[in-house]
């Protein structure tokens, strides 16, 4: 029997709103929309009753609770995420609301011209604040108003003193719900951004130069669960006779870099929801001179590619989305590979044996076995997709 999914509603200015979060169903706990997001919008609602909030900026809505909320703006959205764009135009359209369009700012782009208010979702890492209060402190004017937005277990010193250095004086509001806002009010303009260019990370094993770029899950160090199944991997057939391979979910591409630079046979397609992930697996690429030919995309999973296409994917899954463990996620990512792969193909993917992934691999694959021995980790291929 199918899941329904679960819409949930949000009242903001005495207007209600509909949002869903993508691949939640009506069991689940997690909703579109947090309480530092309707702790955002009440104050915004509240201080500018008439909506006259000028050009407005929103950074890192997950699902669109804040692009819907301040629709009447006709806010610009600088999101890292496909998966955010998908949903926040989908939560828009499921309001009457205009989808994005050219109001959409991908994560490695720039956004253009300044902006009355900034409304800022605080991300899961510092250097991924750190970079994107740089590039908002080059947007905004003397009188521009800067809202950040977190859960109040998650806003440290830290990120309080990146508020400060790159912006100006900054205060946070009482808690409510758990939430709680932070206020920053800059100092002056700062200087136009640079292009983003992804940077220069580690050096992993098999002497493979592995880039970087802000937020980037284990960015100076080569992973436990990524070496465990790189390690794997070389030492299986599936490497050496693979024509066409998918690293899903790629990050840095350490993970394909590492392979191709030891068997040159198959064709590589690495793909990641964040554009910065992206353009830090294509780095990556170059850096190596890896001389066989890839694909990047930046995708909702395996969007874009086409099914039954791949006979090796690989990969080392999120299994959280932002800071709360989200099972659906990785449902879909599993369901992703098993779209992808050939009938006569292999998914090789390493999680930590304490969250029994091989249990729930078994409702997308016919055979399901762990192929390596690790404290912590465990590597589990499977074949024979179920369609």
């Amino acid at each position: 029997m199918a899941r329904v999914a679960a819409e949930t509603k949000l009242t903001i200015g005495g207007r209600e709103i509909t949002l869903l979060r993508p691949d939640a169903d009506e069991r689940s706990p997690l909703r579109a929309w947090t309480a530092a997001d309707r702790l955002a919008l009440d104050h915004l609602a509240e201080i500018s009753p008439d909506g006259g909030l000028g050009n407005v900026l929103i950074v890192n809505d997950q699902f669109g609770a804040l692009t819907v909320g301040l629709a009447h703006a006709e806010p610009t959205v600088w999101s890292d995420s496909a998966a955010a764009r998908t949903a926040i135009d989908a939560n828009l359209a499921r309001n009457d609301c205009h989808v994005l369009g050219d109001r959409v700012v991908a994560g490695t782009d720039m956004p253009a011209g300044l902006f009355d208010t900034v409304v800022i979702v605080l991300p899961k890492t510092l250097s991924l604040l750190e970079y994107q209060l740089g590039v908002v402190a080059s947007v905004v004017h003397a009188e521009s108003r800067i809202v950040g937005l977190a859960m109040a277990r998650n806003i440290t010193r830290s990120s309080l003193s990146l508020f400060e250095a790159t912006l100006g004086t900054t205060t946070t509001s009482l808690a409510r719900q758990k939430a709680r806002l932070v206020h920053a009010s800059p100092n002056a303009l700062a200087p136009a951004s640079d292009p983003f260019i992804a940077g220069d990370g580690y050096i992993a094993d098999g002497g493979v130069h592995v880039a970087s770029s802000p937020g980037l899950f284990s960015s100076d160090r080569l992973d436990v669960g990524s070496r465990l199944l790189i390690d794997t991997m070389i030492a299986a057939d599936e490497l050496m006779t693979a024509d066409l391979a998918l690293d899903l979910g790629c990050g840095s591409g350490v993970i394909a870099a590492s392979l191709a630079k030891r068997s040159a046979t198959a064709t590589w397609t690495l793909c990641d929801v964040s554009d910065l992930a992206v353009a830090a697996a294509q780095s990556t690429w170059e850096r190596n001179k890896l001389g066989g030919p890839a694909t990047f995309i930046v995708a909702d999973g395996a969007a874009g590619c086409d099914s039954a296409s791949f006979d090796l994917v690989v990969t080392n899954p999120p299994f959280h989305q932002d800071h709360a463990v989200d099972n659906a996620l990785t449902e879909r990512i599993l369901a992703e590979a098993a779209r992808v792969l050939t009938n006569e193909g292999s998914l090789f993917v390493v999680a930590q044996r304490h969250l029994h992934l091989h249990t729930r691999m078994r409702r997308h694959f016919s055979s399901v076995d762990a192929v390596s021995k690790h404290p912590s980790h465990v590597v589990i291929r499977a074949v024979e997709p179920i369609r």
